[in-house]
């Protein structure tokens, strides 16, 4: 099929194994289950797209370090503190806002950490959105996803301001190009599995474990 030739340079990575891994990584990260839900969609959705999905990494890493305020609270602000939006919560915002938000042609929020992972959550939006930050564009039409980056601005970890917007029967931008991002690499699957090992062990285990009191043979 189409996607035949890029999944095999995935090995053995499929959508639906990007998927759970992510997800149980966002748990082990913190996330309640139904933004670790969000989490494992958006990855799959990333990865079909060819649109990076180290920035997930980044954020469930350090998702304390770079958010503030969920946008259930101010919606479309970032944090008084310097952080930004969490963008798996503004994105899940955004889709449920799809139909009134689409209807306005659009909406800006200030401060989103990483936000090339919103990009997921606008499919619903309708046939064309564009999702950009300074240096970078996302345009979404019709199934494609193209993009335009100066440097790398399509990895930034921090948007001081992004903005989404209905782009009905627009030309295409100049200069933009269908996205190619190449999968990641075996180190980041790694460092998933490590926070998504981190729901796996009950924290009584992990005490006893440590204290040295008992050992497995299946280790």
């Amino acid at each position: 099929g189409m996607f035949g030739s890029f999944f095999s340079v995935m090995s053995w990575r499929s959508l639906g194994e990007a998927y759970s891994l992510c997800r149980s990584a966002a748990r082990g990260a913190g996330m309640p289950w139904g933004m670790a839900d969000e989490c494992g969609r958006a990855a799959r959705w990333l990865l079909r797209n060819r649109l990076p999905l180290t920035p997930l990494l980044a954020l469930l890493e350090n998702r304390e370090g770079v958010c503030g305020v969920d946008p259930d609270s101010r919606p479309l602000c970032g944090a008084e503190s310097g952080l930004g939006l969490c963008p798996i919560s503004a994105g899940v915002f955004l889709a449920d806002s799809a139909s009134r938000l689409s209807w306005e042609g659009g909406c800006d929020l200030a401060d989103a950490a990483h936000p090339v992972l919103i990009a997921p959550f606008l499919p619903v939006w309708g046939e064309e959105v564009e999702l950009k930050w300074r240096g970078a564009r996302v345009f979404m039409r019709r199934g494609e996803v193209l993009v335009r980056s100066d440097g790398d601005a399509v990895l930034d970890s921090q948007a001081a301001h992004v903005a989404v917007r209905i782009r009905e029967e627009m030309r295409i931008p100049e200069g933009m190009v269908l996205a190619d991002y190449a999968p990641p690499e075996e180190e980041f699957w790694v460092r998933m599995g490590k926070l998504a090992a981190r729901t796996y062990v009950p924290s009584g285990e992990v005490s006893r474990r440590d204290a040295g009191a008992a050992g497995s043979d299946n280790d």
